[in-house]
Protein backbone atom coordinates (compact mmCIF):
# COMPACT_ATOMS: atom_id res chain seq x y z
CA UNK A 1 0.00 0.00 0.00
CA UNK A 2 1.26 3.55 -1.29
CA UNK A 3 1.18 6.32 1.05
CA UNK A 4 -0.25 9.79 -0.19
CA UNK A 5 2.32 12.19 -1.05
CA UNK A 6 0.61 14.61 2.17
CA UNK A 7 0.89 12.22 4.20
CA UNK A 8 4.35 11.15 3.18
CA UNK A 9 5.35 14.72 3.81
CA UNK A 10 3.50 14.89 7.35
CA UNK A 11 5.53 11.73 8.57
CA UNK A 12 8.59 13.33 7.29
CA UNK A 13 7.92 16.77 9.02
CA UNK A 14 6.89 15.00 12.34
CA UNK A 15 10.48 13.05 12.12
CA UNK A 16 12.73 16.06 11.72
CA UNK A 17 10.37 17.96 14.63
CA UNK A 18 11.12 14.66 17.09
CA UNK A 19 14.80 14.64 16.03
CA UNK A 20 15.24 18.40 16.98
CA UNK A 21 13.06 18.12 20.14
CA UNK A 22 15.91 14.92 21.10
CA UNK A 23 18.79 17.67 20.32
CA UNK A 24 17.39 20.25 22.36
CA UNK A 25 16.77 17.86 25.57
CA UNK A 26 19.97 16.89 25.11
CA UNK A 27 21.64 20.22 25.01
CA UNK A 28 19.54 21.36 27.97
CA UNK A 29 20.43 18.28 29.78
CA UNK A 30 24.05 19.36 29.63
CA UNK A 31 23.30 22.85 30.94
CA UNK A 32 21.10 21.42 33.71
CA UNK A 33 23.80 21.50 36.27
CA UNK A 34 24.13 25.26 36.18
CA UNK A 35 21.28 26.44 36.92
CA UNK A 36 21.75 25.04 40.47
CA UNK A 37 24.58 27.47 40.62
CA UNK A 38 24.19 29.79 43.67
CA UNK A 39 26.43 32.57 43.94
CA UNK A 40 26.63 34.36 47.24
CA UNK A 41 28.39 37.36 47.04
CA UNK A 42 28.01 37.67 42.75
CA UNK A 43 26.61 36.74 39.84
CA UNK A 44 26.07 33.67 37.65
CA UNK A 45 27.19 33.95 34.13
CA UNK A 46 26.26 30.63 32.29
CA UNK A 47 28.43 28.31 34.63
CA UNK A 48 30.50 30.57 36.36
CA UNK A 49 30.09 32.92 39.23
CA UNK A 50 31.22 36.40 38.48
CA UNK A 51 32.13 38.33 42.03
CA UNK A 52 31.38 41.41 43.19
CA UNK A 53 34.39 43.46 44.40
CA UNK A 54 34.64 42.57 48.20
CA UNK A 55 34.16 38.37 47.50
CA UNK A 56 36.06 35.82 45.85
CA UNK A 57 36.03 32.05 45.39
CA UNK A 58 34.96 29.51 43.35
CA UNK A 59 31.12 30.44 44.29
CA UNK A 60 31.88 34.02 45.54
CA UNK A 61 31.01 32.65 48.95
CA UNK A 62 34.49 33.95 50.40
CA UNK A 63 34.85 37.86 52.09
CA UNK A 64 38.36 38.70 50.32
CA UNK A 65 39.63 40.51 53.55
CA UNK A 66 39.28 37.48 55.13
CA UNK A 67 43.21 36.76 54.51
CA UNK A 68 44.38 40.17 56.06
CA UNK A 69 43.06 39.31 59.00
CA UNK A 70 44.63 38.23 61.89
CA UNK A 71 46.26 39.74 65.11
CA UNK A 72 49.81 38.55 64.39
CA UNK A 73 51.45 40.73 61.26
CA UNK A 74 54.62 41.21 62.02
CA UNK A 75 55.39 45.25 60.72
CA UNK A 76 58.83 45.84 59.81
CA UNK A 77 58.41 49.44 58.91
CA UNK A 78 61.22 51.97 56.84
CA UNK A 79 60.09 55.11 58.29
CA UNK A 80 58.72 55.41 61.82
CA UNK A 81 60.59 55.27 65.27
CA UNK A 82 61.23 52.94 67.16
CA UNK A 83 60.72 48.97 67.67
CA UNK A 84 59.35 46.51 65.09
CA UNK A 85 55.08 46.13 65.76
CA UNK A 86 52.83 43.18 66.23
CA UNK A 87 50.38 44.74 63.89
CA UNK A 88 46.68 43.36 64.17
CA UNK A 89 43.53 43.45 60.64
CA UNK A 90 40.66 43.49 62.43
CA UNK A 91 36.98 43.41 60.50
CA UNK A 92 35.01 46.63 60.55
CA UNK A 93 31.18 46.29 60.16
CA UNK A 94 30.61 49.15 58.34
CA UNK A 95 31.15 47.32 54.95
CA UNK A 96 31.87 43.57 53.58
CA UNK A 97 35.52 45.16 52.79
CA UNK A 98 36.15 47.21 55.75
CA UNK A 99 38.82 46.84 57.90
CA UNK A 100 41.03 48.43 60.73
CA UNK A 101 44.25 48.59 61.00
CA UNK A 102 45.86 48.56 64.74
CA UNK A 103 49.81 49.39 65.17
CA UNK A 104 50.21 50.67 61.38
CA UNK A 105 52.42 53.38 61.68
CA UNK A 106 52.95 53.66 65.54
CA UNK A 107 52.03 51.37 68.90
CA UNK A 108 48.42 51.93 69.55
CA UNK A 109 47.42 53.77 66.54
CA UNK A 110 44.09 52.76 64.50
CA UNK A 111 43.96 53.55 60.67
CA UNK A 112 40.76 51.66 59.07
CA UNK A 113 40.97 50.85 55.32
CA UNK A 114 39.21 48.95 52.72
CA UNK A 115 39.91 45.96 51.04
CA UNK A 116 38.77 44.33 47.23
CA UNK A 117 40.59 41.61 45.96
CA UNK A 118 43.94 41.88 47.13
CA UNK A 119 44.65 45.39 47.39
CA UNK A 120 44.08 47.26 50.88
CA UNK A 121 43.22 51.21 50.04
CA UNK A 122 43.90 53.40 53.32
CA UNK A 123 41.61 56.80 52.54
CA UNK A 124 42.90 59.79 53.85
CA UNK A 125 42.01 60.20 57.64
CA UNK A 126 43.13 62.04 60.62
CA UNK A 127 45.81 60.03 62.88
CA UNK A 128 46.49 61.89 65.67
CA UNK A 129 47.89 65.53 64.65
CA UNK A 130 48.30 64.17 61.12
CA UNK A 131 46.80 62.82 58.24
CA UNK A 132 47.81 59.16 56.50
CA UNK A 133 46.60 57.57 53.39
CA UNK A 134 47.76 54.76 51.69
CA UNK A 135 47.61 51.08 49.89
CA UNK A 136 48.73 47.75 49.92
CA UNK A 137 49.14 44.58 48.26
CA UNK A 138 48.40 41.16 49.59
CA UNK A 139 50.79 38.98 47.98
CA UNK A 140 51.50 35.37 49.33
CA UNK A 141 50.90 36.16 52.76
CA UNK A 142 52.08 38.74 52.85
CA UNK A 143 51.05 42.54 52.67
CA UNK A 144 53.01 45.14 51.47
CA UNK A 145 51.55 48.56 52.73
CA UNK A 146 53.11 52.09 51.09
CA UNK A 147 51.70 54.86 53.11
CA UNK A 148 52.40 58.60 53.70
CA UNK A 149 52.14 60.57 57.16
CA UNK A 150 50.93 64.10 56.28
CA UNK A 151 51.94 66.56 59.12
CA UNK A 152 49.14 69.64 59.10
CA UNK A 153 51.86 72.24 57.67
CA UNK A 154 51.77 70.15 54.85
CA UNK A 155 55.04 67.99 54.85
CA UNK A 156 54.82 64.41 53.67
CA UNK A 157 56.74 61.52 55.09
CA UNK A 158 56.89 58.41 52.65
CA UNK A 159 56.76 54.92 54.38
CA UNK A 160 56.52 51.51 53.97
CA UNK A 161 55.41 48.50 55.84
CA UNK A 162 55.75 45.09 55.10
CA UNK A 163 53.39 42.63 57.01
CA UNK A 164 54.45 39.27 57.36
CA UNK A 165 53.40 36.09 60.08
Amino acid sequence: MHRKPAERLKNLALAILTTGLLFFSIGCVDRAPCEDLSCVGGDRVGCECICDAFYEGALCDTLARQKFLGSNWYNNRTCASGIFLVSEIVADTNSPGAVVLNNLHENGDVVWGEVSGDTLQIPTQVHGLEYIEGEGIYSQGNIAIQYKVIQTGGQETACVAQLSR
